[in-house]
């Protein structure tokens, strides 16, 4: 354990603040901001579907050359799947049951609003979510791609789909907490969201949108999994590792979780909270719009304050600290 960034050895009922205050008193204080949540889904789908309105128009009103609309096909695939990226990681916070008040109502607004795009189901995502957090840094975490290191091999894996491919495979094989009924909605979500995507296409196609449809492939295919990817490594992968090719599917890498500065990049790579990602872990049934708060409380407790100060860093930082030739 890499007690510098990691909180979760520590009990809840050991932590007082400088005013006196328990966490467990503080913590019943504190309510999730369901409109909060809802406004920054609604910023990511009007990133997401206005990057793509601005690539139908480049299509249909510009005449450049097949080379420029493939290099233009391929910048306009990176960013819309970075706003992608952005919606996806809202999955996580209705597996927390933190995006409507009522559970089933959360969980139906999820797979309506989040899950259909790439075919997620949120049942199946809380259980295998639910594994990672029981097992993080251990040889069978559920998701672990943070066991891949910032190597140039590893760049090419994660942009040509090998590295999607390997994980969705891996995933099909290990145990992941899914039950029968969760692997049958996974499966079913899986079909409704192959279905809406090949529709999607077929309609671009259509209307001769043939570089918007290839523009979409790269972007679910391609792009989204590699910010997934990178953006997992960011939080969890230990920087003593760096340099060292060891197969922690065979050994442990033991906890590690960042905390990241704010700033615009923190808010929509490490958008739901992932940027307070080592709070999330210690405590993970709050609310990302709670963890600003969380955050105040524990720098101000003789056991968590020092953690805090110290785990502080930025994205760029630790992508440069945990970057190999």
């Amino acid at each position: 354990m890499n007690a510098v960034n990691n909180l979760e050895e520590i009990n809840y009922s050991e932590v007082i603040d400088s005013n006196g205050v328990r966490y467990q008193d503080f913590r019943k204080l504190l309510n999730p901001q369901y409109a909060i949540v809802w406004r920054d889904i609604i910023i990511g789908y009007i990133l997401m579907l206005g990057t793509l309105a601005a690539f139908c128009w480049i299509e249909k009103m510009q005449d450049y050359s097949v080379l420029v609309m493939m290099l233009l096909c391929v910048l306009f695939a990176f960013v819309t799947a970075f706003w992608l990226s952005f919606i996806q990681l809202f999955i996580h916070e209705a597996a927390h049951y933190n995006i409507h008040p009522r559970k089933k109502a959360n969980d139906l607004l999820a797979n309506i609003f989040i899950g259909t795009i790439l075919g997620i189901n949120i049942e199946a995502y809380r259980r295998t979510h639910w594994k990672h957090h029981q097992r993080l840094g251990h040889s069978d975490d559920s998701e672990h791609s943070y066991f891949n290191a910032l190597s140039m091999i590893n760049f090419i894996k994660m942009l040509t789909g090998i590295h999607a491919f390997s994980v969705l495979l891996s995933r099909s094989k290990a145990e992941s907490g899914q039950n029968e009924v969760s692997m049958k909605q996974q499966k079913i979500s899986l079909l409704i969201g192959g279905f809406l995507n090949a529709a999607f296409l077929l309609i671009l196609s259509i209307y001769g949108f043939y570089f918007t449809a290839a523009m979409w492939v790269l972007t679910v295919i391609v792009f989204y999994p590699f910010f997934a990817t990178i953006r997992q490594i960011l939080e969890h992968r230990d920087e003593k590792y760096v340099g060292k090719h060891l197969n922690f599917f065979e050994s442990e890498h033991g906890k590690v979780s960042r905390m990241f500065k704010p700033g615009l990049l923190a808010f929509f790579l490490g958008g739901a909270g992932f940027n307070r990602h080592m709070i999330h872990h210690w405590d993970p049934q709050v609310s990302y719009t709670n963890l600003k708060q969380v955050e105040e409380y524990l720098a101000t407790t003789a056991k968590c304050g020092e953690i805090i100060k110290n785990s502080k860093t930025t994205y760029w930082r630790t992508f440069l600290n945990l970057l190999e030739a």
